[in-house]
């Protein structure tokens, strides 16, 4: 039951936002939109999930539900045969909590949310896809009618970037970013008036990877964020003195000085063998193991799989996302299993015992924090989907698949930026929210203690399983413009 003399909740998403940046922000006297919220309610952790990446977390977040219950598990699933395939928001096996407040009879808008294409179909809302959409068009978004009308309003949905670019010409793309989605959150909310609005800026995560390489939050990292901050007070003119504001960052940012290559580790520990030098794989493996037209799509996938021993291999990482998620054990329905059922137990055991004791070689220091069976990780319906052995760094590791092809090292110095899972919140009220809150629980204990009325669970109004060949083929673009795959 809609209530108009209840308080709006406005909820704005700073991707991969970090206490420490925002505070060497502060002792500069900037993010004054930021602070004044803080300093008006309540602040703390959000802790983000294992592995702390997108996907994952902000599901969690708009969904209230573990990884295991909405099924989404990194930026890549499982496709045909050996396949992997980039996995868009609408996968997810359980609705998210704009559409049950929907069916509640909410006004709900959600703008440029990470991993909500396709668009839920609200009775009462607006949605306008994150940067899982392919396109930057407005085809997405829900209704229809709707993004046939903001087209006259912007010349597009900014979701495309590349952080290897120029510094000022990224600088100029989050510029343009923040400005076009603070116009369309602004032409959401006069139209919409929504009982709960949500969107997310993904520039603090874009500038974490790009910026923070090294020591302390850099001052190109802080202006980025001042540009968010600058950017959410545009939006924050329509929100009344009675609403509640909600910052939240899916995950926390770090410094990676080492990457920790997967593949080579496994083949290093006999679970993972390679075709001897010369030899031939097997006729028609190719089709059998990485799936029909996959090696026109990514012919280096395909060059992988085809050098890849798989009646040998007992254990393998899928995809080629430089954030390894996790390892899958070698059996059915994989097409050439080399574990039998009565086995799989015994070989899970020795991958994560194994992986367990791995010390870097010059420091002896242990470079994974979890290395873990998924069901210790993970609960809900959807856990079977989940790699076997989910892993994730220690402090300035980073678990990593990318070059997959060189298996002549295990780890490499580098300087990049990195996720960890100590996130943000703050809040311009006190919502009675403790000093860490759980992603996944953070909007039902806010909704709940708003009274917001939160409709029972139900399937997704709409689902898919994966893209079209030519989605998937932009998408992977995007991941490799974000630095997620090589």
């Amino acid at each position: 039951m809609t209530d108009s003399s209840r308080p709006r909740l406005f909820i704005f998403g700073w991707d991969a936002a970090d206490w420490a940046v925002i505070e060497a922000g502060w002792r500069e006297g900037r993010l004054e939109h930021l602070h004044a919220i803080a300093e008006r309610g309540q602040r703390g952790t959000a802790l983000s999930t294992i592995p702390p990446i997108t996907p994952l977390a902000f599901t969690s977040f708009l969904t209230g539900a573990d990884p295991g219950e909405h099924g989404i598990f990194g930026f890549v699933t499982r496709g045909e045969g050996y396949d992997y395939l980039p996995v868009p928001g609408g996968a997810r096996k359980v609705p998210t909590l704009m559409s049950r407040l929907d069916r509640a009879g909410y006004r709900t808008a959600l703008v440029t949310f990470p991993y909500t294409f396709p668009a839920e179909p609200l009775e009462h809302g607006i949605v306008i896809p994150g940067w899982d959409d392919p396109d930057e068009t407005f085809d997405s978004i829900h209704p229809p009618e709707v993004g046939r009308a903001l087209a006259q309003v912007v010349p597009k949905i900014p979701r495309r970037v590349n952080i290897r670019a120029a510094e000022n010409l990224l600088m100029e793309k989050m510029t343009e970013g923040t400005e076009l989605k603070a116009r369309i959150a602004r032409w959401v909310i006069d139209r919409l008036d929504p009982h709960v609005f949500a969107m997310v800026f993904s520039e603090t995560d874009h500038s974490s990877h790009r910026f923070w390489v090294e020591g302390d939050p850099s001052p190109a990292l802080v202006d980025v964020y001042d540009l968010v901050d600058r950017t959410m007070g545009e939006v924050l003119k329509a929100v009344r003195d009675e609403d509640i504001v909600l910052v939240v960052s899916d995950h926390g940012s770090w410094p990676v000085r080492t990457l920790v290559h997967v593949a080579p580790l496994l083949a290093e520990g006999g679970f993972l063998t390679r075709m001897a030098r010369g030899s031939r794989s097997l006729p028609g493996a190719t089709e059998v193991r990485m799936g029909r037209g996959v090696g026109d799509r990514d012919k280096r996938r395909s060059m992988f799989f085809a050098r890849m021993d798989w009646p040998n291999t007992r254990a393998f990482p899928l995809g080629d996302t430089v954030i390894a998620t996790g390892i899958y054990v070698n059996r059915a329905p994989f097409p050439i299993p080399a574990v039998a059922a009565d086995e799989y137990e015994d070989v899970r055991t020795k991958v994560v015992d194994f992986l367990s004791s791995v010390e870097h070689p010059d420091t002896g220091e242990r470079v994974f924090q979890t290395v873990a069976r998924r069901e210790d990780v993970y609960h809900g319906r959807a856990v079977d989907l989940a790699p076997d052995v989910i892993v994730d760094g220690v402090t300035g590791y980073s678990p990593h698949l990318g070059r997959i092809l060189n298996f002549r090292t295990t780890f490499t110095d580098v300087r990049v930026g990195g996720h960890r899972r100590e996130g943000i919140y703050a809040a311009s009220a006190d919502l009675g929210l403790g000093g860490v809150e759980p992603i996944a629980g953070l909007l039902p204990k806010v909704l709940s203690t708003l009274g917001f009325e939160v409709a029972e669970k139900a399937e997704p109004g709409q689902a898919t399983e994966g893209y079209t060949e030519e989605q998937a083929r932009e998408i992977e673009r995007r991941l490799q413009g974000l630095g997620y795959m090589e």
